[in-house]
């Protein structure tokens, strides 16, 4: 297995904005960035957004609706030590593919050489994606699978066909 460089974790992101809606387009507004408390972080805005803001405290065409929490988590995936010495993030739990061709599984362990998978990884079936085909699953004289139904009886039977 390789070495692993750091665990994957949950990250939370503490966010929040400003916000004044729009009084005539439903859904619309003018939002920006500020801390818990609604101060404005206005080193951080261009000039157009700055006139904006203007607008929005004007109170004309916006309603002022004050600090929006925009907090947010994501995952950030394992990074490990590819043999070959490159970092990789473990970002797909199946496969991940190191720029030298080797590929690891989603905790870190090296995986075959892709010529040594079978046939279901490098020409999958129809059955090996979605599953047995319905017409196996179910016996000749069960249901018909183009018929509709509201639900089955206590005998197992469809009823309220259409």
């Amino acid at each position: 297995m390789a070495e692993i460089i750091s665990d994957g974790r949950r990250v939370h992101v503490e966010a929040y904005e400003y916000y004044f809606a729009s009084k005539t387009i439903p859904g619309a507004g003018l939002g920006f960035d500020c801390d818990k408390d609604g101060n404005i972080f206005l080193d951080r805005l261009q000039p157009a957004a700055l006139a904006n803001l203007e607008i929005g405290r004007a109170g004309k065409d916006y309603t002022d609706e004050g600090v929006r929490d925009m907090s947010y988590n994501y995952y950030q995936p394992a990074v490990i030590r590819c043999s070959c010495g490159r970092e990789l993030p473990l970002s797909d739990c199946m496969t991940n593919s190191c720029e030298c061709g080797l590929e690891y599984n989603g905790g870190g362990q090296l995986l075959a050489p892709r010529s040594q998978w079978g046939d279901e990884f490098t020409n999958p079936s129809d059955a090996d994606l979605y599953g047995p085909d319905p017409e196996a699953i179910f016996p000749e004289d069960g249901i018909d699978m183009n018929r509709t139904f509201s639900g089955l009886g206590a005998d197992g039977r469809p009823w309220h066909e259409s």
